[in-house]
């Protein structure tokens, strides 16, 4: 392949005209594109690996994250998550009942009655 050279470059820049013409009479002198078949294209590379680059977490916005990539965040972070869990039922939010130790079913709907009660007690369940 020939170098350019300065004076190569100074003609270009001073006859536009002429290189189009030649340009254009190279690809058939159409005035539209010229489209050039794939294969015979030289001097393309035969693989084309990807290149190791990053992206801001705003040009993502799009498909899923690996659960890696997104950081710990504090309960704090999260407007009302602390609130909302405080007021999840826990097994302390209900006293300890002993387990039935009833033989028939009026003992069953006793312990049961009983349970009830604790949970209306304790406001994890509504007394209406």
């Amino acid at each position: 392949m020939a170098e350019i050279t300065l004076e190569d470059v100074y003609y270009i820049q001073n006859n536009p005209e002429r290189v189009f013409a030649y340009l254009k009479s190279l690809s058939g002198g159409g005035s539209g594109p010229t489209t050039v078949a794939w294969a015979d294209v030289t001097g393309k590379p035969t693989t084309f690996p990807p290149a190791t680059h990053t992206h801001n977490a705003s040009d993502i916005n799009a498909g899923t994250l690996n659960e890696a990539r997104i950081p710990a965040l504090a309960i704090s972070k999260i407007t009302n998550l602390q609130t909302t869990l405080d007021g999840k039922l826990t097994a302390s939010k209900v006293a300890a009942r002993p387990a039935s130790t009833a033989t028939d079913v009026a003992g069953v709907v006793a312990d049961l009655n009983a349970v009830i009660a604790a949970m209306k007690t304790s406001g994890v369940m509504s007394s209406t």
